[in-house]
């Protein structure tokens, strides 16, 4: 016994002074438990196929020394608090990254991931948490170069709230209903969230900056996309919200400021279902020679592409404000009215002149 206790207190001893395999701290503990780290550099990879905690207070660093994938989770009910996770290895087809994770009920949360290749990856991951984690991926000039900061495969009813993004490449949800985003805050990435065949996803309350898209949607019916401030995705296809092949969607609340496209969206897929937006505000740029102004010469867009079987409710359309002395300058856009399948009404236009309806139907009497 009093051997074991001093293996232990080496053990300890040496997490703090030197990096150390993650392995054997896992294998030593029991299911249920939970394996605090001592403040230390820890080499990974870690497996863990068992329910337990891993918690390191901010103070535990486990670093993949550029090989693979740092934490592979397999199993229900494991938690992974408070790490610094670094250093992943750099193969796009193996997604080496920070966590990889299958199982139901995880909690992935307090956590930074930085200098990896992807963040996070959850395959055939249901009913868990990814919550207040900072996550970046490794410099690249190009950002396809990067991986996805999260990457959703065949997983349902998640939560992803409340984490920190930046300088990443996507949110990639494919083939993944049912799931909520809510609370996070995304800068100087490429496209914020891109949802493939991921029916009846919620995104609340995001913060989306300096991306080159904000929220982009292929094939995934039943999207709530509500409550979001998308700002500043000025490339020449970028949108603040694009969707296509959608049969039905509701758009509200949503805040887009100086995008190069405010949405962009097919007609519904569905001929009784409707792509609803309302509640929206959509603050366009106008031609600027100003510092940090749109270049001069380009024209933004606030709708574009919708023709029929969407209806546009209390949505404000106005342009960002001019510097003294400027003219003002409002960009094209598309407008609908009343018309046997698509309908507006309550919407403010602030210095816009609306185009007629382009769904060549019937306009109602």
């Amino acid at each position: 016994m009093r051997l074991i206790f001093l293996h232990s207190l080496a053990l300890l001893s040496a997490g703090v002074q030197a990096a150390q395999p993650l392995q054997p701290w896992i294998d030593l503990t029991p299911a249920g438990q939970t394996l605090r780290l001592p403040p230390g550099v820890y080499d990974g990879p870690g497996h863990i196929n068992k329910p337990i905690t891993i918690t390191g207070n901010q103070q535990a660093i486990i670093d993949g020394g550029g090989q693979g994938t740092i934490l592979i989770l397999n199993g229900d009910d494991i938690q992974i608090k408070g790490l610094t996770l670094r250093n992943s290895g750099d193969s796009h087809d193996a997604l080496d990254g920070a966590i990889r994770a299958q199982g139901k009920r995880l909690l992935i949360e307090d956590n930074r991931i930085e200098a990896v290749l992807f963040g996070i990856t959850l395959h055939q991951v249901e009913d868990s948490v990814v919550r207040r984690n900072s996550i970046r991926s490794r410099k690249a000039q190009d950002a396809a170069e990067r991986g996805d900061a999260l990457r959703l495969w065949n997983s349902v009813r998640n939560r992803i709230e409340d984490n920190e993004i930046a300088q990443t490449r996507d949110i990639t949800v494919s083939n993944s209903p049912r799931n909520r985003f809510t609370g996070n805050r995304i800068h100087d990435s490429r496209r914020a969230f891109n949802f493939l065949f991921s029916h009846r996803s919620v995104v609340d309350r995001n913060t989306l900056t300096n991306n080159s898209s904000g929220i982009v949607a292929l094939n995934s019916d039943g999207m709530l996309i509500r409550n979001n401030r998308i700002m500043h995705a000025m490339e020449a296809s970028g949108a603040g919200i694009a969707l296509k092949e959608i049969s039905a969607a509701l758009i509200q609340g949503n805040e887009i400021v100086h995008c190069a496209h405010g949405i962009m969206a097919d007609s519904s897929t569905h001929p009784f279902n409707r792509i609803v937006f309302i509640d929206n505000l959509i603050a366009m740029g106008i031609r600027s020679p100003i510092p940090g102004g749109i270049t001069p010469g380009t024209t933004t867009r606030a709708l574009t592409g919708i023709r029929t079987g969407s209806a546009i409710h209390r949505t404000k359309f106005t342009p960002l404000p001019t510097a003294s002395g400027l003219k003002r300058q409002p960009p094209a856009f598309f407008a609908m009215p009343r018309c046997w399948s698509c309908s507006t009404f309550s919407n403010a236009w602030r210095h816009f002149l609306p185009q007629p309806c382009y769904s060549g139907m019937r306009r109602r009497a």
